[in-house]
């Protein structure tokens, strides 16, 4: 007889997602990778010394050099996951998005926002370099934009409520012929092209450049020194200019939002074993 299915709480998902991180140290620890908390979840180890109350994510970022060495380790057949965790793809002939996402396959989710991967995860951005002149930059970001928004039309929307039905109509056409003709993945594929254009350490300044959304353009340097941080009872990594790094992204990182700007993945989460 199937069990019921049970979703998480935002307290059991947040543990959960705690559980990834901590592996996701050790493997970088034990190999040497650097690595910060990033975004959301920066923003929660210094206002919060952890979880932000409403965040149901977990963002880290890696330098490519170092981002490229995890998923040579993986590829190359290396006992680097534990049993149960995997990477998701971000090249090849299906990839996911331009970046990684480590999963723990004990647990599946479902989002009301848009198709993600099966399993709970943690985003890994890689961290590149950027041309110096600003005219460069901003053309860049427009045509890495452009491939982004291709990358997510062509996932299949799992919208829930009143809006269901109508965003899948809508999204009918052009999702299958997105998916007829390859676009996810040739934009996959130029998106890490354009990323690596200006090579990390040989840049001055640096930036996730290959997912839109989180433009912050801080010196390269910024990225090679770390330092620990308290992140619900445990130790993680963060960059050595995260102050400065909160302020350009957040300005006042310190003052939480009003209520209705707290923004969510709307992730639900289950065991498995639960299907």
């Amino acid at each position: 007889m199937k069990q019921e299915r049970e979703f998480l709480t935002l307290r059991q998902t947040q543990d959960a997602l705690l559980e990834l991180l901590v592996v996701f140290d050790g493997i970088c620890r034990k190999h040497g990778l650097r690595y910060s908390l990033a975004y959301g979840t920066l923003l929660g180890a210094v206002r919060h010394k952890g979880f932000i109350p409403w965040d149901d994510d977990v963002d880290v970022t890696m330098p490519r050099p170092d981002y490229e060495k995890l998923l040579e380790m993986v590829n190359g057949g290396e006992d680097v996951l534990p049993n149960g965790y995997l990477l998701s793809s971000d090249r090849g002939r299906n990839p996911d998005y331009s970046f990684m996402k480590l999963m723990n396959s004990a647990y599946r989710i479902s989002s009301n926002t848009h198709l993600e991967v099966p399993y709970l995860y943690l985003d890994i951005f890689p961290v590149d370099g950027v041309a110096d002149d600003e005219k460069t930059r901003k053309r860049e970001a427009r045509r890495n934009q452009i491939l982004i928004d291709e990358t997510m039309l062509s996932h299949w929307p799992s919208v829930s409520g009143f809006w269901r039905i109508p965003v899948r109509i809508l999204s009918f056409f052009p999702y299958v012929v997105l998916k007829i003709f390859g676009v996810r993945r040739r934009a996959v594929e130029k998106l890490n092209r354009n990323a690596q254009k200006f090579p990390f350490g040989e840049s001055r300044d640096s930036d996730c450049t290959n997912f839109g959304a989180n433009r912050v353009y801080v010196p390269t340097e910024w990225y090679c020194s770390y330092e620990e941080t308290e992140f619900e009872g445990y130790r993680f990594m963060v960059i050595s200019h995260w102050d400065e790094w909160l302020k350009i992204r957040y300005g006042d990182y310190m003052t939480p939002p009003p209520e209705g700007g707290r923004e969510t993945h709307s992730l639900k989460a289950y065991l498995v074993e639960q299907e």
